[in-house]
């Protein structure tokens, strides 16, 4: 998980975007609490950013353009996989999401 803390500026954004599209199960679900706070705590202290979580959606379809390196793209999975526990409501969906995160990034 070395390369992601070197994640900043714009590839933060994507990565961070590409998150609350689990959280939201790509806009289908609303954005929780819990998940707005955990992305906002991500972006204060992974990524040493400010993240708006009402900005314009990452498509899933773009994700493998955007994250390019294994690496990253296996770091972005590990902490996809968390996001559909931190809360019960819509956890099938959330789950389905970080399955078809991982399929377009292959």
């Amino acid at each position: 998980m070395k390369k992601i803390l070197e994640i900043r500026g714009d590839d933060a954004q994507v990565m961070l975007g590409l998150l609350r599209q689990v959280a939201t199960n790509e806009g289908a679900c609303p954005l929780h609490e819990l998940h707005r706070e955990t992305l906002q705590a991500m972006a204060t202290h992974l990524f040493h950013t400010d993240f708006d979580p009402d900005a314009p959606a990452v498509s899933f379809a773009d994700a493998k353009t955007h994250v390019v390196d294994p690496d990253l793209q296996r770091d972005l999975m590990n902490m996809a996989g968390v996001f559909p526990y931190l809360e019960e409501d819509h956890l099938q969906d959330r789950i389905d999401a970080v399955g078809r995160l991982g399929e377009a990034m292959g």
